[in-house]
């Protein structure tokens, strides 16, 4: 189990065919494995961000997004303490957008790598960098999609 904070970087949202800046953003993401063998586990994972827009009619508009889904992890020792795990996460995706009624809903598509320190009592502090995508989604008015936009993350986990 764990639970990291940091950064979302800026980047390009598709809004039907115009792409949209959109600026740094806060993320809070956390996820919950089971271990089916010592090199994968297999678990469920939760994000969030918030964000503003920086140009188009949207310019200013704020913006949330929370997602939760399935994840993949494989996990590689370096050395007896130090651990690299890279993932695949597949989730769903809802956007709240400051002014829109309708709240686009997608599909997330996310990279994940987190490097890891094993402490002797179960305490693992991480840092975990990756990229969050959205090959489709929108609403009744819209398309809204991008591609991947990355961001880099500290955290704190527990084995049990």
């Amino acid at each position: 189990m764990g639970f990291s904070g940091g950064r979302w970087f800026p980047g390009d949202i598709k809004i039907d065919n115009e792409n949209m800046e959109a600026d740094n953003n806060v993320l809070l993401r956390g996820h919950l494995d089971m271990y089916i063998v010592p090199q994968l586990s297999v678990g469920m994972y939760v994000a969030t961000t918030r964000g503003e827009f920086r140009d188009s009619e949207f310019k200013g508009n704020s913006f949330d997004t929370t997602e939760f889904g399935g994840a993949l992890r494989a996990r590689y020792f370096v050395t007896e303490t130090f651990s690299l795990r890279p993932g695949l996460e597949f989730g769903y995706r809802r956007t709240t957008i400051e002014e829109v009624s309708d709240d686009p809903r997608g599909v997330g598509l996310n990279g994940t790598m987190e490097v890891q320190y094993h402490f002797p009592s179960g305490a693992i502090p991480y840092v975990d960098m990756g990229f969050m995508s959205q090959p489709f989604g929108g609403n009744r008015q819209w398309d809204i999609t991008w591609g991947p936009r990355f961001y880099l993350s500290v955290g704190v986990g527990h084995t049990f």
